[in-house]
C-alpha cells in the first residue's frame, strides 16, 4: 500500500519508484482516481476495472434517492427514448 500525506492524483508512475517500488513488478495496482491515472498507467496496465463505490460522488445517477423528479428522465432512466 502506497499512501501519501498530501492529496495527490496518481498521474505519474514515479510516485511508486520514488519510494523504492517498481510498479512494473506489481501484479495489481489499485488507484483511487476517475481519469487522472489513465495516461500514466496505460503503458503497464493490461486491464482497467472501474468500480463505482457508494457515496456522494458516485457515477450512477439513478442510485440517488430523488424525490421530486418527473420520470422517466434521461439519464436516470436509460431506456428513456428522448435524451
Amino acid at each position: 500500500i502506497l499512501l501519501t500525506s498530501r492529496r495527490t492524483p496518481p498521474m505519474d508512475l514515479g510516485q511508486w519508484s520514488h519510494v523504492g517500488i517498481d510498479p512494473k513488478s506489481l501484479m495489481v495496482i489499485g488507484v483511487k482516481a476517475a481519469v487522472a491515472h489513465r495516461k500514466a498507467y496505460a503503458p503497464i496496465a493490461t486491464h482497467h476495472a472501474w468500480i463505482d463505490t457508494p457515496g456522494p460522488c458516485q457515477s450512477r445517477l439513478a442510485s440517488f434517492p430523488y424525490k421530486h423528479v418527473k420520470r422517466p428522465i434521461y439519464p436516470l432512466d436509460l431506456d428513456c427514448l428522448d435524451p
